[in-house]
């Protein structure tokens, strides 16, 4: 496909994805438009960044004053992800690897220290959406913050269709409602948003209690597919609020390192859903495995970093609440063994942190 072609077709894609996202947010009650991002509402300044190897990134970077959406089309000669996260070093690894083929991954809230490390890297015939991020680095042009940069990469015309553009608007739309829900629950409380707002807001929940499920209970599960999933979802992994932090002890990369913001901060090993805690009456393969990581970075700890020692705890996910609960002696002697702080989280746990946000909305209704 010519590059030309591309960005015809790149226009008319970011153009029904805004106008789908839009007819939804309409229904929102008016008083809480800020809560949610500017394009919603407001004629917005599109950019799509054009590669020598036909890779893409649509950004839409800040409201204009017109009545009508304004496009720009830049070319460059580096690398696509490098149009937007500049002057870091493309030789090492990233936070986050997008693999060949992987699509429909969003990244999507926070904050990302990567150091001078890429805050991401994409093979080809991939895409991914990254949302309202703030990236801090050691390289020149940083703090930087995006609200929307949606890459694809080589081949991508398989991507640019209109209906994939209006259903990723409707993904999108629920997504933020749970993100608002999940994370900043409190605020919302306290701030008495809209009855209609507040429905939205809980059949966003709803949805993702069912998304939960429905990924937790799948025997195909790749580690990936699961990552992303809990990146985007990290409260999951606890029921007080938290922010990620650089995946780094040392040379090791943990899945998650959460902050408390006490000054106190979890060590957090993923095992895939599929994984049982015990097995024929012993650890398992994966629960070994990740006793093993907790082992060795706490010990990393101990040996570099002495002094915060007593700020970390350690957390394994794996397995299911029947198995824990029925080898719970088994399970609680080998973690008295580690010799640190460690607990175990299962699935159902982490639908369980899912059931206690939609109470407190439930709780919320007819407050306003």
């Amino acid at each position: 496909m010519s590059g030309n072609k591309t960005v015809e077709l790149s226009k008319q894609f970011i153009s029904a994805y805004l106008s789908q996202i839009r007819h939804k947010a309409s229904v929102l009650d008016k008083r809480d438009w800020g809560l949610f991002p500017f394009y919603w509402y407001r004629y917005s300044k599109i950019t799509i960044h054009t590669s020598m190897w036909n890779d893409l990134a649509i950004s839409i970077d800040r409201f204009v004053k017109d009545n009508e959406d304004k496009t720009t089309v830049k070319e460059t000669e580096d690398r696509i992800e490098e149009s937007h996260f500049p002057n870091l070093d493309y030789t090492q690894w990233p936070m986050f690897q997008v693999n060949q083929g992987n699509h429909d991954i969003i990244l999507q809230g926070g904050t990302f220290n990567v150091g001078k490390h890429p805050f991401i890297k994409i093979q080809d015939g991939a895409e991914v959406r990254i949302l309202e991020v703030r990236i801090e680095a050691d390289a020149i042009g940083y703090p930087r913050e995006r609200m929307f940069i949606w890459f694809l990469t080589y081949p991508n015309e398989k991507y640019l269709r209109i209906d994939k553009a209006t259903s990723n608007a409707e993904y999108d739309f629920w997504g933020h409602l749970q993100l608002l829900a999940t994370r900043k629950l409190d605020d919302l409380l306290s701030r008495k948003v809209g009855e209609k707002t507040l429905l939205l807001f809980r059949s966003s929940v709803e949805r993702l209690r069912e998304e939960c499920i429905r990924l937790f209970s799948r025997e195909d599960l790749d580690e990936a597919s699961l990552q992303y999933f809990l990146e985007e979802h990290y409260f999951l992994l606890s029921p007080k609020r938290v922010e990620k932090m650089k995946r780094k002890v040392g040379s090791f990369i943990p899945d998650f390192i959460l902050n408390h913001g006490d000054n106190t901060f979890t060590l957090v090993e993923i095992q895939l859903n599929r994984d049982p805690i015990i097995q024929n009456g012993q650890l398992s393969s994966g629960m070994k495995e990740a006793v093993g990581q907790l082992k060795n970075w706490f010990e990393w700890i101990s040996s570099n970093e002495s002094q915060t020692l007593a700020k970390y705890k350690g957390l394994i996910v794996i397995g299911r609440r029947k198995s824990y609960l029925e080898n719970k002696a088994i399970i609680n002697e080998v973690l008295s063994e580690i010799g640190y702080p460690v607990s175990i989280l299962t699935y159902e746990d982490l639908v369980d942190s899912v059931d206690l946000i939609l109470s407190r909305l439930e709780k919320a209704k007819g407050k306003d």
